[in-house]
């Protein structure tokens, strides 16, 4: 982005605001599950965004999210949980009986399991993905790096989850969604 004159700031960031600020907002929501937190990130996040505004790149939402990311490590790495959780996910059903339900959950479970045993930066870059749903140059641009090394990141990231989904035995439950779900075996 180039900075052209203040009318044209202002209608350059006015653009990427309304394009931008509910995925910047949902990527900290599901990171702080606080709806507030999640709103002072985004005013940060377009806080630095408008301080930045000629020093943007092309992939605006890459960026973005990398300044969310940061700016979400910063908020208050002892109180606030930094990997991203399936908790508030429930399984989308459009019609059956509990025993539908039941196994999807079961499902969910088993996935979300394996996504937990990942490495921090391998959930991080799998989830900008599914979540996000972010190109490989946004990817790129939230994670620091090239597109190639953000191409080769996931795909390590995602052979890591293969084989953890694949494994028999998990070696530990996610207690947080049995708890919530009320499924405590």
């Amino acid at each position: 982005m180039r900075r052209n004159d203040e009318a044209g700031d202002v209608q350059l960031f006015s653009r990427l605001y309304r394009q931008h600020y509910a995925a910047i907002h949902g990527f900290a929501y599901r990171r702080l599950h606080d709806r507030g937190a999640a709103a002072d990130v985004a005013a940060e996040v377009f806080l630095v965004a408008w301080r930045r505004l000629d020093q943007i790149p092309a992939a605006q939402l890459g960026w973005l999210f990398g300044v969310a990311h940061r700016v979400v490590l910063a908020t208050n790495r002892a109180a606030l949980p930094l990997t991203a959780s399936l908790e508030d996910a429930e399984p989308r059903v459009e019609a059956g009986d509990l025993t539908d339900r039941y196994e999807h959950f079961e499902e969910l479970r088993h996935v979300a399991a394996a996504v937990d045993r990942l490495s921090l930066p391998d959930r991080q870059v799998l989830l900008l993905v599914a979540w996000d749903e972010l190109t490989g140059a946004e990817l790129a641009a939230a994670l620091g790096c090239s597109r190639g090394a953000a191409a080769v990141r996931l795909h390590r990231a995602r052979t890591r989850l293969k084989r953890e989904l694949e494994s028999p035995a998990p070696t530990r439950e996610w207690a947080s969604v049995t708890r919530l779900k009320g499924l405590e075996e």
